[in-house]
């Protein structure tokens, strides 16, 4: 789970995902209430209960809270108090100014709304089974009020993923592979489609325009040197959302999304790599899963994985300058007027 720092906390002002409390709460049921509110709450960041800062953000520290719990207490108290479903929490320390200061973090998922399913009472604190509590700005919802009725609609619509974009659900859908499934369009295109939402697919084109032969190195140098180009789509129902082209290698035995090119400059060196959790990555990933009975693999490895263009290109030049000690390249010899695999500076 994400962490920032008290310093990062301090520099902002109490809001929907940031309370400040000079000292734990005497009363459990009113911790309870503050975890819900936060929990519930529209910021898409963590949320943050601090303790041992003042109103005016002074810090006062919890080293001598006689109230002072533990990770271990506050799961257990979260446990006990019948959560329709529990949230993910963490707990950690931070000293400045001679005091500790602990830091309570409550993870943003999509898993709201949060409320209990049987009423918890201590001492005049009371909150209510069934009931939604939330947070706007920097004020709670009081254990006497509940959310709204378009709050609430908000809620379910982020647990059910309906306030996505199509292309935000086509993108979080992909990062669980497991959940597709494996099927035919009504035109009777193969396709891998998600289980639960079947409108969002991951289709092979049925023109005949979309399938040619490919001549690429990385995809020849196999047994089966036959290897062949092959249009697929991202679809949500009868929409395109990203054409994507697959290839074919070793006669059909390995199939891969295309890979982004580099090449070095001034030179015939060619290196291949993923933009890490970019669609063309994702629905690799996604092909992988669903073709894993195919009888062999490419022959020089997966490409590598970058968290951008401008890393591959610095990661690959300086790879290639230290005498190719990590990545795979490929380059085209003029002279023999073929291509060349250079993996750990050994010429395949």
């Amino acid at each position: 789970m994400n962490r920032l720092t008290l310093e990062e906390l301090l520099t902002e002002s109490e809001s929907e995902y940031l309370d400040f409390k000079r000292q734990y709460h005497q009363n459990t049921a009113k911790l309870i209430h503050d975890i819900l509110c936060l929990a519930n709450s529209h910021s898409k960041k963590n949320k943050y209960i601090v303790f041992g800062i003042d109103d005016y953000k002074n810090v006062v520290g919890i080293e001598n809270d006689a109230n002072r719990k533990k990770l271990s207490q506050i799961s257990d108290l979260i446990k006990n108090s019948n959560f329709n479903h529990n949230p993910n929490i963490d707990l950690y320390t931070e000293k400045k100014d001679n005091h500790e200061v602990d830091i309570l973090v409550i993870a943003d998922v999509s898993d709201k709304p949060y409320f209990l399913i049987k009423q918890k009472k201590e001492g005049h604190a009371i909150i209510n089974a069934g009931t939604v509590y939330t947070r706007n700005a920097d004020r709670n919802v009081s254990s006497l009020e509940t959310a709204t009725d378009s709050e609430i609609e908000r809620m379910y619509k982020e647990r059910f993923g309906l306030d996505k974009t199509v292309n935000e659900r086509m993108h979080e859908y992909l990062q669980n592979p497991e959940k597709w499934s494996k099927g035919h369009l009504h035109s009777g295109a193969e396709c891998i489609y998600y289980t639960q939402f079947p409108e969002f697919t991951f289709a092979i084109s049925n023109f005949d325009g979309d399938h040619e032969q490919f001549d690429e190195s990385w995809a020849t140098k196999n047994p089966d040197s036959k290897a062949y180009k092959t249009r697929y789509f991202l679809m949500y129902h009868l929409t395109v959302l990203k054409n994507l082209f697959v290839i074919s290698c070793d006669g059909g035995r390995y199939l891969t999304v295309m890979p982004e090119p580099y090449r070095r400059e001034g030179s015939k060196v060619n290196s291949y790599y993923y933009i890490n959790n970019s669609l063309a990555h994702l629905a690799n990933n996604l092909l992988q899963h669903h073709e894993l009975d195919l009888p062999t693999k490419l022959r020089y490895g997966s490409f590598a994985i970058f968290d951008s263009a401008d890393v591959a290109r610095v990661e690959f030049d300086q790879d290639y300058n230290l005498t190719k000690t990590k990545y795979t390249h490929h380059f085209f010899d003029e002279d023999k007027s073929k291509f060349d695999v250079i993996k750990n500076n050994n010429l395949l």
